[in-house]
């Protein structure tokens, strides 16, 4: 969903075409994501605490390192896509 609307406003002039109610809608919707996103990075704590053998758990670790991995790129386009949003709306 990110992906689809960083690819919608490199096609648009301005964001203010999306309305400012839906805009807030989707604000609203990446929020919630980001949100999410820190939960899974807490309990992936309290997770990597449990592998203190990095090499008898080094597949777990590594699994653990991709999802971080995966949730800094959804913060990334959450950022981009709110960064729009206050470049069009100001």
């Amino acid at each position: 969903m990110l992906r689809s609307l960083i690819s919608a406003f490199e096609g648009i002039q301005c964001a203010t075409v999306i309305g400012l109610p839906q805009a807030n809608e989707i604000s609203t919707l990446a929020a919630r994501c980001v949100e999410a996103v820190f939960e899974r990075k807490v309990e992936r704590c309290t997770e990597k605490a449990k592998y203190t053998d990095e090499e008898l758990y080094s597949e777990e670790i590594e699994g653990l390192k991709e999802e971080d991995e995966i949730d800094e790129e959804i913060v990334r386009a959450v950022m981009e896509v709110v960064g729009k949003f206050l470049k069009g709306f100001k």
